[in-house]
């Protein structure tokens, strides 16, 4: 009907469907932790603005891959697979220290290649 082209490709399992769930949580969870954590930490006490770049851009650049991975998943399950992983690990080397988001992202990761290795459909 009027869904985007994207959402079909990757929605068409239980994978598929995953990886869109995970990759767009972890994608918002990167873009408010850049946004609030960027502004609202005091990073005086941990290394100044130079950790404070680092963590935006980071957190910023995975998650911009993260939605690029995902919306590109149509046109090549592999570099759809390529996008989310980078972008997941980028986000998950920032926030190492929380243990949940790379582990999230990992699981992420791990879901996106078996999601590219399967056969495609006919008509994709």
């Amino acid at each position: 009907m009027g869904q985007s082209s994207y959402i079909p490709a990757v929605r068409g399992s239980r994978l598929g469907t995953g990886i869109l769930v995970l990759g767009g949580l972890l994608a918002a969870a990167y873009l408010l932790g850049a946004i609030l954590g960027g502004f609202l930490i005091d990073w005086e006490d941990d290394g100044g603005d130079n950790d404070r770049w680092f963590w935006i851009l980071f957190l910023l650049a995975g998650a911009l891959l993260l939605v690029a991975g995902l919306y590109l998943a149509n046109r090549s399950r592999s570099l759809a697979a390529g996008l989310v992983s980078l972008g997941a690990l980028l986000g998950a080397v920032a926030t190492f220290w929380t243990i949940v988001v790379p582990l999230a992202a990992a699981v992420l990761i791990v879901l996106s290649v078996l999601w590219a290795r399967q056969p495609t459909a006919t008509g994709y």
